[in-house]
């Protein structure tokens, strides 16, 4: 459903909500528990002082089936997965995996202030799109 159906944005009790027109079940919800954050790769934005991470829910039925962490950067403008982190002869690097859920999450919930997608706001903050990231691989 995250691929082929279309999402339609709703504003419910305070929260973002993201309804699929097909399955009015399935629903993508912002929880807006937005708490500080800071890594390498946010210092990328003009607006370094106002960046922080959130939970986002899948839902099925009113449900939560899975939890995502997305964060917001530069004062709001952006809005994307918090990326894998890798490290590679000990240094960090970012990715976003393309067959990932929380990557088909941003492609419908997703804010770009600098260019249409995610691909386009992965250049300039230096993340990665890969097709897949090893979670041997992931730094402590």
């Amino acid at each position: 459903m995250l691929e082929r159906s279309k999402w339609t944005a709703e504003r419910i009790d305070d929260l973002n909500v993201w309804i699929c027109d097909q399955r009015a079940t399935f629903k993508i919800v912002a929880l807006g528990n937005f708490r500080d954050f800071h890594e390498e790769w946010t210092d990328r934005v003009p607006d370094t002082e106002h960046t922080s991470m959130s939970t986002i829910e899948l839902r099925i039925n009113n449900s939560a089936v899975r939890t995502l962490s997305f964060v917001s950067l530069d004062g709001g403008r952006y809005f994307v997965p918090l990326p894998r982190k890798l490290s590679l002869d000990r240094q960090a690097i970012y990715c976003w995996e393309k067959s990932s859920l929380d990557y088909k999450v941003c492609q419908i919930i997703g804010r770009y202030y600098r260019g249409n997608s995610l691909e386009d706001t992965a250049r300039f903050l230096g993340v990665e799109i890969v097709p897949w990231c090893s979670l041997s691989d992931a730094a402590p």
